[in-house]
């Protein structure tokens, strides 16, 4: 049985933090599971503008900047299965110590993450009560800028470099600072 880590990226909008969409290659430019997305390419301009969901279709229509734009929902970032990444994040899996001793989730989670790390039964005792997701295990976040001191400290795996050179992409893209983007992550059995 493997480990998978279930990764989230958020930034601090409003005093509040939101989720941040992964990045999308051309090929797949909608969420996983969409009909349609593997015969799209940028070409086709009717269906980004018809599809509710869309970013583009969002932009089109409110004339908003890309920094007023919140996901519905928390969508996980790919990580990948490396267990020395996993390590080094968390101790999880070997490959550590980790980076630093794992916090558990931060208390000021965005509302789209909080559905993906908790559920509330909808039936007995605890019923409308907020449960956590006993899947997950580990949980641990790191704004962008506790990551990019220790990469700078110390050779990392390449899965979390390139996690952190994405995580600048959002601060520059966002137009933020290092503390204003972070991840939340647990990993799953």
């Amino acid at each position: 049985m493997g480990c998978d880590i279930h990764l989230f990226v958020e930034r601090r909008y409003k005093e509040r933090w939101v989720p941040v969409d992964p990045p999308r290659g051309i090929s797949e430019p909608y969420r996983s599971g969409s009909a349609s997305r593997d015969n799209l390419d940028w070409g086709d301009w009717d269906l980004w503008f018809e599809r509710q969901d869309s970013t583009i279709k969002q932009l089109a229509d409110s004339y908003s900047s890309l920094e007023r734009i919140v996901p519905e929902t928390a969508s996980d970032w790919s990580f990948g299965r490396d267990y020395n990444a996993y390590g080094q994040l968390a101790e999880v899996r070997g490959g550590g110590p980790s980076f630093l001793p794992r916090r558990g989730l931060p208390p000021d989670l965005s509302p789209q993450v909080v559905d993906y790390f908790y559920y509330r039964p909808t039936v007995g005792a605890l019923a409308g009560t907020l449960q956590f997701n006993s899947d997950l295990h580990s949980t641990h976040y790191y704004t962008l800028a506790e990551l990019m001191a220790v990469v700078r400290q110390r050779a990392t795996n390449r899965r979390i470099i390139e996690l952190v050179e994405e995580l600048e992409k959002v601060a520059k893209d966002y137009k933020i600072g290092l503390e204003d983007v972070r991840i939340v992550f647990g990993f799953d059995n």
